[in-house]
């Protein structure tokens, strides 16, 4: 009798503390898992995500068949960890323990139900799982604030963005009216010539052969005028901003006879080599006469008084097609505006795009032209490259994506 007292004795000793040994270590196990998710869900910036990883993670620890996050209007201060009995209504949807989350934005409660070993919540577990709620507090706020500043940025982008195109508007129209005293100067020689000539012969009577040549002459004379004013309008039409099917060709020769009145009494050649043979691109024709006006006009400062070159050039460049056919290759046209003027050091290459920046004296210039282009250029899924050495003059090198038929 004795020697069987002593051996359930010891049987129960051992079981006790195998017993207690195993709770110990799921304790452990479970306190560092929890110490490990309470460092993650600070990182999440989502309450929706914040939630869901709580939930599916306690559910796993401790077996639960109920546990929730609940929301609610607000919370008093010193309310604390509430384990619920028969006389709370939340007992009876499962639930065994409230832990208060005393979150700014979004007040809530941690619920949880019956562990699935049946075993009664420790003043241990609750303890950590305290942590976890303030933890789960911090993580709701930082979220709430991250989405705040998320909301601002947007907003801030999209005011940037309008601010943006209306100083591009601005900046576009005040360089159109620039350009408009030097086009009516234009004006006057040719529709003063055509004037004397018809004036002359309303007074005077001529044979036949000569009136007629003087009268084509006069006729091609206003036709000039005609091509001079469509120019300027077709630059200054800002409002338009449909793109249609364009030839990269007509705005450069339009740049060019907006700006001839600046650089016909300077020692400048102007070397055009059109060799494009694929020349139609979707555009805008009033941005990229707006582009080469910004561009050439920048050449032509850059040479100044002494004698010097600009060589714009179109060509044609294929690279393989990707997501279309085997075999088809997409297809770009290349501008190139080439001077040989005082140049840029390398340094200053990597700012040249960037709005206010500008190597010209104060107030020459206010630094949005090559920043206008650059935006006008991106709109158009092109690129423009700059490339200059000081003393030797620049190179910038439009590329856009040609019409594919």
């Amino acid at each position: 009798m004795i020697l069987t007292f002593l051996f359930v004795y010891g049987v129960k000793e051992r079981v006790q503390n195998f017993i207690i040994q195993f709770l110990q270590q799921e304790f452990h196990k479970n306190e560092q898992a929890i110490k490990e998710l309470s460092f993650r869900i600070v990182t999440l910036y989502n309450i929706s995500t914040i939630e869901n990883v709580i939930v599916e993670s306690l559910s796993n620890m401790f077996h639960l068949e109920k546990c929730t996050i609940h929301m609610v209007p607000k919370l008093e201060e010193e309310e604390g960890v509430r384990f619920l009995d028969e006389q709370d209504s939340l007992w009876y949807q499962g639930y065994r323990l409230a832990l208060p989350v005393h979150s700014k934005s979004h007040p809530s409660y941690l619920l949880m139900g019956e562990k699935g070993d049946t075993t009664l919540y420790t003043t241990e577990e609750v303890n950590i799982l305290s942590i976890l709620a303030n933890h789960t507090a911090l993580a709701f706020d930082n979220a709430s604030a991250y989405r705040k500043i998320q909301d601002f940025s947007i907003s801030l982008e999209q005011l940037v963005d309008e601010r943006t195109k209306a100083l591009i508007q601005s900046e576009s129209l005040a360089a159109v009216g620039r350009l408009a005293a030097g086009v009516a100067h234009e004006l006057n020689n040719p529709i003063a010539s055509a004037m004397s000539t018809l004036e002359y012969y309303s007074e005077h009577e001529a044979d036949s052969k000569q009136l007629h040549e003087d009268l084509t002459f006069s006729l091609s004379e206003l036709k000039r005028a005609k091509e001079i004013v469509r120019s300027l309008l077709d630059a200054s039409r800002q409002k338009e901003e449909a793109k249609t099917l364009v030839d990269i060709h007509n705005p450069i020769e339009d740049s060019l006879k907006i700006l001839y009145n600046q650089y016909k009494s300077k020692k400048i050649t102007i070397i055009k080599n059109l060799n494009a043979r694929h020349s139609l691109l979707m555009g805008n024709v009033p941005r990229l006469c707006q582009v080469f006006i910004n561009l050439i006009k920048n050449a032509i400062d850059a040479i100044g008084e002494k004698e010097g070159h600009i060589m714009i050039e179109t060509s044609n460049r294929e690279h393989p097609s990707s997501g279309r056919s085997q075999g088809e290759t997409n297809r770009y046209v290349l501008c190139t505006i080439k001077d040989d003027g005082e140049g840029m050091d390398r340094g200053m290459l990597k700012d040249i795009f960037k709005p206010f920046f500008t190597t010209k004296p104060q107030g020459k210039g206010i630094g949005l032209g090559l920043y206008i282009v650059h935006e006008i250029i991106k709109d158009h899924n092109g690129s423009i490259e700059a490339m200059s050495e000081k003393g030797k003059g620049t190179t910038f090198t439009i590329t856009l994506p040609c019409h594919q038929q």
